[in-house]
């Protein structure tokens, strides 16, 4: 962990208090349903943020919103933490169990309950994997943007905890953007069903909207009503590379700028790049400096030829080198395969790294990337910086080893201090978690961290729900 992560509040429940539950869960739920051995145990104490194993003193698979009630009615009760669970993808921390108590995996509850093509939405289950719900939804020929990189192991109901993006919430929004309702259930086993079905509405506050994003600190998620979109005809892919990482990001922005608006438009630095050629078939310059992955989708095939030939246009004036362009599907996912192939490949070239996930106006992003390089100088060690240009939102992944930990956690301050005061922010779509607790100070005032402890302590008084994520208390 670095310097930014601090754990709050919180503490290992008492044994007697475990023994307790434990006998009052296994006699409401059935007997099996409360699992302690250790290799289960095991399982689900890491996620994907690599900050170690935090082992919980129980796992409940929940069937059914009665049994995420009837557990978390009895927690309170006793004062024991719960941490919901979905595919244990996020890179924060967020599913982490830091003081022990119930992971709540709800990957159990994976059902499609209803698609409505005519109205254009769906319920489901928040143990739903992504890209099975993309194939489900595709199939009923419509379209479902949000697709983070973990799209193949994430969870819908994890998505909507942490608000996530993806290359293509650069044309179609975050995960926010597609929830029309949810089903909730409160700390004190309470179930609400908020939001609607209907595009608009007024009616009383709309808490679906606090909900999304709220990582499991204010209650479980148990269902979810998502808008859908039509399902675009046509797409159009293009891997361009350039000599330097400034004319990438140049080209970003002058793209931005003459009025297309591509669905995804990705960068990559050169470190990045070099990490992605030890993991794709396909031959990338060694001389590249930088890479854009430009997609563009829509109803005419002529006008996205027209608008690929305009951004290999505006890429020209800034010395881009080879272009790619996908001819087929085959070779669509080919080229994706070279942006999301690089997370995997830094996590295995280095296995001391740490990646923050930083959002700043797409005007000052060029400027960033350079300044990244020289906190890299600075510090001595090595920082790669990938993500999605369009919207300014950049991984920037900090490469140390042992005996340079202490100067990749001033880096990784430095990186989000940098966000911050280029008017960013220090979170973009992974989430809170643990990582950054302590650096919310960096760009929210006293006030309003103090706000959110009152909204937190409102919900969940005994303070049980994933304790030690997103505020301090």
């Amino acid at each position: 962990m670095t310097s930014h992560t601090k754990l709050s509040g919180g503490s290992h429940p008492p044994r007697a208090r475990l023994d307790r539950i434990f006998h009052s869960l296994e006699g409401a739920l059935g007997t099996g349903m409360v699992l302690s051995a250790k290799e289960v145990l095991e399982t689900y104490a890491e996620d994907d943020s690599g900050f170690g194993a935090f082992q919980p003193d129980f796992v409940i698979r929940a069937r059914n919103t009665q049994d995420v009630s009837i557990i978390l009615k009895e927690a309170s009760r006793e004062g024991v933490p719960v941490v919901p669970r979905g595919g244990g993808t996020g890179r924060v921390g967020g599913a982490l169990a830091v003081y022990g108590g119930i992971v709540l995996s709800l990957e159990k509850m994976n059902r499609i309950t209803a698609i409505e093509n005519e109205n254009f939405l769906a319920r489901v289950e928040p143990g739903m994997i992504l890209e099975k719900f993309h194939q489900s939804i595709e199939e009923a020929g419509l379209f479902y943007p949000p697709d983070p990189s973990s799209l193949d192991s994430c969870s819908v109901g994890g998505n909507v905890a942490c608000n996530a993006g993806g290359p293509r919430a650069l044309k179609y929004g975050v995960t926010s953007n597609y929830v029309l309702g949810a089903e909730f259930v409160l700390p004190d086993g309470t179930i609400l069903k908020t939001g609607r079905s209907t595009v608009k509405g007024g009616a009383g506050y709309e808490l679906h909207k606090l909900i999304v994003g709220s990582e499991g600190t204010l209650g479980v998620i148990t269902g979810i009503t998502f808008k859908l979109v039509a399902k675009p005809s046509h797409i159009e892919t293009a891997l361009i590379t350039f000599p330097t990482a400034r004319a990438a990001l140049q080209s970003s922005q002058d793209i931005m700028k003459s009025g297309i608006l591509p669905r995804s438009l990705e960068f990559m630095d050169a470190l990045s790049l070099a990490a992605a050629r030890t993991k794709v078939p396909r031959q990338l310059p060694e001389t590249a400096g930088g890479c854009l992955l430009v997609e563009l989708d829509g109803s005419s095939a002529d006008t996205l030829l027209e608008e690929m030939g305009r951004v290999a246009e505006i890429c020209d004036k800034h010395g881009s080198g080879e272009a790619l362009v996908a001819q087929d599907e085959a070779q669509r996912r080919d080229l994706w395969t070279v942006r999301r192939e690089v997370a995997p490949a830094l996590r295995e070239m280095h296995p001391c790294r740490v990646s923050e996930d930083i959002v700043v106006p797409r005007a000052a992003l060029a400027g960033i990337v350079d300044e990244l390089q020289t906190t890299a100088t600075k510090h001595g060690i090595k920082i790669a910086a990938f993500g999605h240009s369009g919207d300014g939102n950049i991984h920037v992944t900090v490469l140390y080893d042992e005996p340079t930990r202490e100067a990749a956690d001033a880096a990784c301050t430095d990186t989000l201090r940098l966000a911050v005061k280029h008017g960013g922010t220090v979170a973009g779509e992974h989430g809170t978690g643990i990582q950054k607790v302590g650096a919310l100070a960096l760009e929210q005032s006293a006030e309003l961290l103090e706000f959110q402890r009152g909204l937190k302590k409102y919900f969940d008084p005994a303070g049980i729900m994933n304790p030690g994520k997103v505020v301090a208390i």
